[in-house]
């Protein structure tokens, strides 16, 4: 287990925290691509803990990750940063994981989780029970555990599974390995980017105006 420690990232924008040890931590980490375009990863999490030994985090209890279109719902997912660039290059999410590609996300006035999220018409759908996202690949593996059901992957009104599913969700392309079953025709090619709506902020009273004082009596 390595050492836990408070740690706040150098990421041009991040918000929350890290919780230390015996606090729960329920606000999202966000990171951004320096001046340019927002990379748009969030995370939500219950808890979150660093691993100053290996640099990972691990996120704990209802895990929500936003990546563009991408959301993934998991029960704990760990997250490995690259110590130069301080910017995610893989998370593995485990535990009843559930990946669909979202249309519309309306998100808190604050650092709250996303009020709603709506899929998308064309979206993807995925459940399995480990996924090992390579950012830097752009590209999922959806595993299984024993016990468990096998990969699925869903879209449209076909579906498929396998031992191992590979998902490109830029491209929107997959590959099924190990017994490979199809059901139905799955369209391949990319969702719609997803519309992001804010929150309206509270507005904030008028000032009172002020009434300036009377000048001094004159002596006589």
């Amino acid at each position: 287990m390595g050492r836990m420690a408070f740690l706040a990232l150098a990421f041009h924008a991040l918000l929350g925290c890290v919780a230390a040890a015996g606090e729960p931590a329920a606000a999202p980490l966000v990171m951004e691509k320096g001046q340019g375009e927002v990379e748009r990863l969030q995370v939500w999490a219950e808890r979150i803990l660093y691993h100053a030994d290996t640099g990972k985090f691990t996120f704990s209890g209802k895990v929500l990750v936003l990546k563009g279109e991408l959301r993934v719902d998991c029960t704990e997912m760990e997250g490995a940063v690259d110590p130069k660039t301080q910017q995610f290059v893989r998370i593995l999410a485990t535990g009843d994981v559930q990946l669909s590609t979202v249309d519309t996300i309306k998100l808190g006035p604050g650092i709250e989780r996303p009020a709603t999220t709506a899929d998308s018409p064309d979206a993807w759908r995925a459940l399995c029970s480990k996924a090992d996202y390579d950012l830097k690949a752009g590209k999922i593996t959806m595993t299984s555990v024993p016990g468990k059901p096998r990969p699925r992957l869903t879209r449209a009104q076909g579906n498929g599974e396998a031992d191992t599913i590979i998902f490109f969700p830029a491209k929107g392309e997959y590959e099924l390995i190990g017994a490979p079953v199809i059901r139905g025709e799955i369209p391949t090619g990319p969702a719609k980017p997803p519309r992001r709506t804010e929150a309206p902020k509270p507005k904030e009273a008028p000032k009172a105006k002020e009434t300036p004082s009377p000048p001094p009596p004159r002596q006589p």
